[in-house]
C-alpha cells in the first residue's frame, strides 16, 4: 500500500484549529511574492484559480504526504476508497493534499486547504476544506465557499451530525467532529466521517469509487 497509517501519537495544543491541523503559514518565497504581484488586483485580491495556482506552484511540501496528522490520515482512507487496498505509487500520487493556509485562498475564498485527485483522463478534480471550531459555520448560508466545511467541537449535541448547506450556485457539507486528539476514539470516529463526505463529494463531481471502506 502505498500510504501507512500513522501510529505514533501526536498531540496538537494552542493555536487555531487551521493550523493545528493543517499547519502552519511558511515564509514566502521571492518567486510566490512575484507570482502573487502578477496576478492580484491593486487592492491585493486574487482570483479563485489563480489562488490555486499560487499554491501549486509554490508549494513546499509533499502533497502526496502531508506532515500533519490529519490530512494524512485522510489520504490514506481516501485512496483505499479510490482504488481499493492495494495501489501502485504512481496510482497513490494521483491524490494530493495542499494546505492553503495563510493563501489568497484561505483569506478571499475561505478555503484552508483541498484534496486533489487527477483522473486517467488527467481532469483535475478538487475538494474544498475549511477547519474550524466556530459552529455557526453551518448556518452561515452563502459565505460557505468550501465544499467541506469541518468543525471540531467536543460539543455531544453537535457531534457526529453533518448538515448541507445549499447556497444559489454552491452545495456546502458541515460535518461536526473532535479530532483534536490523535489517539482518542473520537479521532477515528471522525476521521471515518470526514471521509465518507469527501468520497460524497469526489462522486457528485464525476470521480468513480472502486470500494467503499
Amino acid at each position: 500500500m502505498f500510504l501507512k497509517r500513522k501510529t505514533d501519537a501526536i498531540t496538537e495544543t494552542g493555536g487555531l484549529a487551521e493550523r493545528s491541523f493543517f499547519g502552519d503559514r511558511k515564509t514566502p518565497t521571492k518567486k510566490y511574492l512575484e507570482q502573487k504581484r502578477n496576478v492580484a488586483t491593486e487592492n491585493g485580491y486574487v482570483k479563485f484559480k489563480d489562488s490555486l495556482n499560487l499554491v501549486r506552484d509554490n508549494y513546499d511540501g509533499d502533497p502526496t504526504n502531508p506532515e500533519k496528522r490529519l490530512p494524512h490520515d485522510l489520504l490514506v482512507e481516501i485512496r483505499c476508497r479510490i482504488f481499493g487496498d492495494e495501489f501502485s505509487d504512481e496510482e497513490g500520487d494521483r491524490l494530493k493534499f495542499y494546505s492553503a493556509i495563510g493563501t489568497p485562498l484561505d483569506l478571499y475564498h475561505g478555503i484552508d486547504g483541498w484534496f486533489e485527485f487527477i483522473d486517467l483522463a488527467n481532469r483535475q478534480v478538487i475538494v474544498t476544506v475549511d477547519v474550524t471550531e466556530n459552529l455557526e459555520k453551518a448556518s452561515a448560508g452563502d459565505k460557505n465557499k468550501a465544499d467541506l466545511i469541518i468543525v471540531d467541537t467536543e460539543d455531544e449535541r453537535f457531534l457526529g451530525n453533518v448538515d448541507k448547506v445549499d447556497s444559489d450556485d454552491h452545495r456546502a457539507y458541515v460535518v461536526y467532529v473532535n479530532v483534536s486528539d490523535s489517539t482518542s476514539d473520537t479521532y477515528i470516529e471522525g476521521l471515518d466521517l470526514i471521509t465518507d463526505q469527501i468520497e460524497k463529494i469526489f462522486k457528485e463531481k464525476g470521480i468513480a469509487i472502486r470500494k467503499a471502506a
